[in-house]
């Protein structure tokens, strides 16, 4: 249960600061933008969350779904992504 209250944390700081950095991305001269990396999050002091350990991807997950394994996987992710935890 923890780690569920743990990820909906991680990622509702993680959203709310992708929608700020995607608000603030600039293009340069030639119309594009480069996409948000690990390091722009690090930079808010926000862990960066993978798609895989999203909320929304757990919440979207058959019902069926063990999602003990789940919930494991997306703490893996998230450590694999933010070695600053292991």
């Amino acid at each position: 249960m923890l780690g569920l209250i743990f990820l909906k944390y991680a990622d509702a700081k993680f959203q709310a600061t992708k929608k700020k950095l995607e608000a603030n991305q600039k293009t340069d001269r030639f119309g594009t933008i480069d996409p948000l990396s690990q390091l722009d999050f690090k930079k808010e002091g926000v862990l960066f969350v993978p798609e895989e350990a999203s909320y929304n991807y757990l919440l979207n997950q058959p019902g069926h779904a063990d999602y003990g394994k789940l919930i494991n996987q997306a703490m893996t992710a998230i450590e694999k992504e933010n070695e600053e935890l292991t």
